[in-house]
Parts: C-alpha cells; structure tokens; sequence
C-alpha cells in the first residue's frame, strides 16, 4: 500500500483564474462548470453537491485560492481524519459546523480532477508515499531552523491543501499543496544554496538517478531524501523559468487520465 509522491510543474494563472473561482461557484450556488460536468456525471455526484448550505461551509474557511488558512509546519498531520482536519483548521470559530463527510470527499475528488485537467505540467517523482515532513532530519541536518524560510516554503507546499486537497482513505494521497510562481523562483534559490546533489536542470537528469535493477532513486553520498529534495530544487527551477509555480501531489492522476470521462 502507498502512492507515488511527485512535484509538478504547476499553471498558478489558470489555477487562480479558472479553477478557483469555478470552486466558489459551486460552494455559493451549488454550480458545476460545463468542463467538469463529465467528472461529476462519472462519479455520479450531482445529489451530493446540490445542498449549498453544506457547500457554503467551504467559504469561510478558505482563501481565494482554495488554500488552508494554516498555520504551515513541517509537523505530519497526514493521517488526520476529515473531522479532525476541520476542527484543527477553526479554532476559535466552533459555530462553523464541518461539511458532511460525503460532501467533502466529492469536493476533495472533483478538485483534484479540476486541477489535473487545467493546471499540471511535466512532473518528478519525490518518493513513495513522501510528504515534506520527512524532510525535516534533512534540514535539521544543514543546521536550518523551524522559521527558515526554506521551512515555511516546503510547509506551504505540503499542507495548503489540507481542506480541500487531501483526499480520503490513505493519509498522503490527493494534492498536498502549492507554491506560486514568485514563491517557487524563492525556494529553487533558497535550496541551491544547501550542499544538495548537483546536476544538470532537466528532466532527463533526474531521471539519470533511477538505477536499472531496482528502479530506485539513488545518489552516491547523499540519502534519497536529500536526493528528492533537490529534485524539488530542480522542478522548482524548470517551473520558475516558465513564471509557473510547483505543486506537490500524491497518486495525481495526468490531464489525459480524466479527459474523455
């Protein structure tokens, strides 16, 4: 059991022009954009998400951006149920009641399918089932902070998604967070500073780190999360060079799986 972690190359103008306010359509009115219809049809979600007094919960919650207001940390709280995500997520506001689970799970489904067709590039795998808190020996390691910066980018990137992103069953699974493209050029500077794996910024040379045999990662004199770390480095990089962003999800299906539905 597990799932493929990867970091994507990631449209934040379509993201926040696009699928965004398509969200908040359809927290405020209960509406399914033409171009999602096919998904809600496949999964059969139409009665699930007409009641707007369950979906409206959604909107005070939430950035414009769909984001988790936070606080980010590397802490794990993967395995944390939908409940406990939305209690974690409002204290102090007790009187916003959580949506049922059997709309959130939909929601959590239909964004991830809205953000795969619209806003996903090329991607790099990171590791089975990695989350960014296993980073944390690694920087602890370079001697780096809780409040380095480096810290709160790779916690945005791990957990803006805790709302609406993870997805139900097996903690890590679904889109974990993001970074936009200004955010995305910071990090690829900030970590090309850190005594990471060097090599060549293209696909094809973190794709040369995957040993025949085995198909496992693996970098002589560096552990494999310093190694998935700079391929974060990297796609950051690649993105920030195209004024795009980076997102980080696990088992997210490619554009081409959802098209046709």
């Amino acid at each position: 059991m597990g799932s493929d972690a990867e970091v994507f190359v990631f449209d934040y103008t379509v993201y926040t022009t696009v699928v965004a306010p398509a969200f908040f359509e359809l927290f405020r009115k209960g509406q399914v954009p033409g171009w999602l219809q096919p998904a809600v049809k496949r999964r059969e979600l139409e009665p699930s998400l007409c009641d707007r007094t369950d979906l409206i919960r959604f909107t005070k919650v939430l950035k414009p951006d769909l984001s988790w207001v936070g606080p980010y940390d590397l802490k794990s709280t993967y395995d944390q149920d939908w409940r406990t995500r939305w209690s974690y997520s409002n204290e102090g506001l007790n009187d916003l009641v959580a949506p049922s689970e059997k709309v959130a799970e939909a929601v959590n489904w239909l964004f991830k399918v809205a953000v795969s067709l619209k806003c996903l590039g090329a991607s790099q795998f990171v590791g089975r089932s990695m989350t960014v808190s296993q980073y944390s020996k690694t920087l602890a390691d370079f001697s780096l902070k809780e409040n380095d910066r480096i810290v709160e980018l790779l916690a945005a990137l791990g957990k803006r998604a805790f709302i609406i992103g993870y997805q139900f069953g097996f903690g890590v699974e679904g889109i974990n967070g993001w970074l936009d493209p200004s955010e995305t050029e910071e990090l690829a500077t900030r970590l090309a500073a850190l005594p990471l794996p060097r090599y060549e910024v293209s696909f094809a040379a973190m794709k040369g780190f995957q040993t025949a045999e085995t198909g496992h990662y693996e970098c002589h004199n560096f552990s494999f999360e310093a190694l998935s770390l700079s391929f974060v480095r990297t796609v950051a990089k690649i993105a920030a060079a195209e004024s795009r962003g980076v997102l980080w999800g696990s088992a997210v299906m490619p554009s081409h799986y959802y098209r046709g539905l």
